[in-house]
């Protein structure tokens, strides 16, 4: 009991010292002349040793900031930033309790006498309008760091070991390069292999729809979107890496990753082939320049293959022997009314796996064997095209499409043999098994959006086209014997074929329309309609031995199935952009 109340005193004491070490810095900015606050202001703590950024916060619409830190033990120098005006500096050899400054008045940038602007020190965070600014020469990081290693440093950004961003708590699902896609939306490759030195901006914004983007609407997502700025002078640029590997048994491994990018074209070309398993490239890297973002499918399997969009990349168990290449471009053309983005995959992967198996079951009743052995062997090839094209047809219209293309083909072939004895070696059973498969899978989908702006800001109207279309085939032939000679059960023997068809069309059109009622109220209309059809057939004939063919109809193994569905969608909903959310009031179907 002693003991008990021995350690709550311990913790008691512990979380005491620990709540006394958080303290709060606190104040308010106000224009000097008219006394009006300022808003979205920097206020940040750096480092005297080395300026670098202990904490940051930014001033709300009453001009209040407010730090929640731990106490500093270290001299640091509070500094304030805003657009416009002078630069605000106080030192603290030490931050050890809580601190009020009161009210505190920035001096408008200008001089008196000649009108010309002061320049002021670069903040190393800034916000403007709704995009989080960091300045990359404000952090430090080695001289041959890439910028996942930049991103480390900057307050409120966070990258785990699988390379996940995420800043101030929302996850970064999208990474573009001066403002556009970096061999993909994901940007694993840009932020694990662009160097630091490069950058001059990190930008944070919520990530929007395009369909969003297009009309200025609030996003809806609840994640981010970093864009990182180019350094003018070094807005060009060739990087990559590749490896090669050779050993015993004629095993080898190698890869390639090139990147080119000047001003705005961006080409990237991977490649690999191996015979040891190897994918080559890592997942994120492949997702990353598919061109990968919210409308991917993708699976991953135990032995550390995966595929996205149909296509598998790495192989089974066994001896696997894949081959993958890969090409991106992304341009600027006709003075930026065009921009083009592309990406064509080619993939190869065959394994084979050969298994024997010697297995003893251990019974009351007695002891039994099985002895196994199987063959298997997987082909599989697959395509996939991706390109998206934003066409700015006037200063007020701007259309936008990115259809996707994806052919698979799988070919699988098993054969197997097995025999069970009892104690006394009496054989039990034996089966026979010989499977051949072939797998078809072909897939399109196009994304399109459409939007005017009107005359009036905020007045716009949209107009929006989804289709997904694909068509699975499964052409499986099965031929399986299994002989009883103990049991009394009766003998099976089954040789089909089977033909799976799947089918799906989705087609869904939208068209919308916005009116701003003021700055901060917006009413948007919308109606949709969409219409989806399935189709399954599954056929399986029999071996009828006196024809030679697959010709007896098997009525409890087939079966034939349409679906079809339609739906009007309309909406109603008033856009608060203050408050950045949105309410439905009204909807109807």
């Amino acid at each position: 009991m002693c003991k008990n109340y021995l350690l709550l005193v311990i913790l008691f004491f512990y979380s005491l010292g620990f709540t006394q070490n958080n303290v709060s810095v606190s104040g308010k900015l106000v224009d000097e002349n008219l006394k009006f606050p300022l808003e979205s202001a920097t206020v940040y703590f750096s480092k005297v040793s080395d300026s670098s950024v202990v904490d940051y916060t930014i001033s709300d619409k009453n001009g209040n900031f407010n730090f929640k830190i731990k106490g500093l033990n270290f001299p640091v120098v509070l500094k304030i930033s805003y657009n416009g005006y002078l630069d605000f500096k106080k030192a603290f050899s030490v931050i050890d309790k809580d601190i009020d400054l009161g009210t505190i008045a920035l001096k408008e940038n200008v001089s008196s006498l000649k009108e010309v602007v002061v320049k002021s020190e670069i903040p190393p965070i800034s916000v403007k309008s709704d995009t989080l600014e960091f300045n990359a020469s404000s952090f430090k990081v080695a001289p041959d760091a890439n910028v996942e290693k930049l991103l480390k440093q900057l307050p409120g950004v966070e990258v785990d070991t699988d390379g996940k961003i995420t800043v101030n708590g929302k996850e970064v699902n999208n990474i573009l390069v001066n403002g556009k896609p970096f061999f993909g939306k994901d940007g694993k490759i840009a932020t694990q292999n662009l160097p630091a030195d490069m950058i001059d901006k990190v930008q944070v914004t919520d990530t929007k729809t395009k369909k969003e983007e297009l009309s200025g609407q609030a996003a809806s997502d609840n994640t981010s979107t970093i864009n990182l700025t180019i350094q003018e002078d070094k807005n060009k640029g060739l990087f990559g890496k590749a490896t090669a590997g050779y050993g015993t048994k004629d095993r080898y491994e190698s890869s390639v990753l090139f990147n080119y990018f000047k001003d705005t074209q961006k080409i990237s070309v991977l490649g690999s082939s191996n015979n040891i398993n190897s994918v080559g490239f890592s997942m994120d890297e492949i997702f990353d320049n598919m061109g990968g973002g919210r409308n991917q499918s993708m699976y991953v399997n135990s032995n550390g293959s995966f595929g996205i969009n149909g296509m598998r990349f790495g192989g089974n168990s066994g001896i696997t022997k894949s081959n993958m290449i890969g090409v991106h471009f992304s341009d600027e053309w006709m003075n930026k009314k065009t921009n083009p983005n592309a990406s064509y995959y080619f993939s190869n992967a065959i394994s084979e796996n050969r298994n024997r198996t010697n297995r003893t079951n251990l019974l009351p009743t007695g002891n039994t064997s099985t002895n196994s052995e199987s063959n298997s062997k997987t082909d599989n090839t697959g395509h996939a095209i991706n390109v998206d094209f934003e066409i700015k047809i006037d200063s007020t219209t701007t259309l936008y499409f990115s259809p996707s293309l994806s052919k698979n083909r799988t070919l699988d072939y098993y054969d197997s043999r097995a025999t069970s004895f009892d104690a006394s070696n009496d054989l039990l059973n034996e089966n026979n098994t010989n499977n051949a498969q072939e797998i078809n899978r072909n897939s399109f989908t196009n994304n399109l959006n459409l939007y005017k702006k009107l005359k009036r800001k905020g007045r716009g109207i949209s107009f929006t086209m989804n289709n997904d279309n694909s068509d699975n085939e499964v052409n499986l032939n099965t031929k399986t014997n299994t002989l009883f000679y103990q049991s009394g059960n009766p003998n099976d023997s089954r040789n089909q074929n089977q033909l799976d068809k799947d089918r799906k069309e989705v087609l869904e059109f939208s068209l919308g329309y916005s009116e701003p009622i003021s700055d901060s109220l917006k009413l948007t209309f919308e109606t949709s309609f969409k219409t989806e059809k399935s189709i399954n057939n599954k056929e399986t004939f029999d071996f009828n031995s006196f024809t030679n063919k697959y010709s007896d109809f098997n009525p409890l193994l087939s079966n034939d199935i349409i679906a079809k569905k339609n739906i009007f969608n309309g909406t109603i909903g008033i856009t608060i952009s203050a408050s950045s959310w949105v309410v439905n009031w009204y909807k109807f179907k």
